[in-house]
């Protein structure tokens, strides 16, 4: 990351390691985790009380580089020559389903770009999971169900 212009210096890429790594240490939660065990030949898995991190937020620069890497790396992707020309759109400031929806479809023409494709990840927050049962929705996946309605007008003309 130093060598790609992510950090001006290694001081920099230092200051951010250890930004990195207070979060990581912030966001510590006590949960269950799973043990592969190898035994007489036997690989079994078992439950164990542990601590585990949601890790940490990365910054835009750290997201385009993270993501730009990863896609010129993937050996099974034939577009992935242009994986510098990667346009990242941030969207994980948007904490709403609805909101997601909308920034989606507004982005859109954008990466469509008339027929000339521009090579576009869209990156949102993971939002909190809801319990449903059958035949109850919750109100976000009632916005994404109305958004959806709402714009397939606009896409299919």
């Amino acid at each position: 990351m130093l060598t790609e212009g992510i950090f001006p210096s290694s001081e920099a890429f230092e200051h951010r390691l250890k930004e990195v790594l207070v979060e990581i240490e912030e966001n510590k939660v006590e949960c269950t985790l799973w043990e592969e065990v190898n035994e007489d030949g036997i690989t079994e898995r078992r439950k164990l009380q542990g601590v585990s991190s949601n890790g940490y937020l990365q910054t835009k620069e750290e997201l385009k580089w993270g993501v730009r890497f990863a896609w010129r790396n993937s050996r099974k992707c034939i577009m992935r020559a242009h994986w510098w020309d990667l346009t990242c759109v941030d969207l994980r400031g948007i904490k709403t389903s609805k909101g997601m929806v909308d920034a989606i479809i507004n982005h859109a023409p954008a990466a469509y770009n008339e027929g000339r494709i521009v090579p576009t990840g869209k990156f949102v927050a993971r939002l909190q999971a809801t319990k449903l049962t059958c035949g109850q929705h919750s109100s976000s996946l009632k916005d994404v169900l109305t958004a959806l309605d709402l714009c397939s007008g606009h896409i299919s003309s």
